[in-house]
């Protein structure tokens, strides 16, 4: 049934379970939706409540250790292709993408 799998306040709780129980944090990611060349470490991933714009992250640049930024979980992806936290995130974003 794929109607169970569209995005709503428990298929985002599963994921952010999910996501929280594997990823190896501080994650190294880039920015997809900003075209960003910098990169980030996620230091944690938020649960806001909100269907529309997904899981949260809070993130500081790599290049400034005392900033710190929110980002939609989904426009991240992580900087090692090879990881599990690549897998983690690119799996999110494509459920989330294609289940609005």
């Amino acid at each position: 049934d794929c109607d169970s799998w569209s995005v709503d306040r428990n298929t985002v709780n599963a994921f952010f379970a999910y996501i929280n129980e594997n990823i190896s944090l501080p994650c190294e990611v880039t920015n997809m939706e900003h075209g960003d060349v910098e990169k980030y470490l996620i230091i944690e991933i938020e649960d806001l409540g909100d269907t529309m714009c997904g899981l949260t992250c809070k993130v500081r640049p790599i290049s400034d250790k005392r900033r710190r930024l929110v980002f939609a979980l989904v426009d991240l992806e992580a900087t090692d292709k090879k990881s599990k936290n690549f897998e983690i995130l690119d799996d999110y974003s494509v459920w989330f993408s294609n289940s609005q």
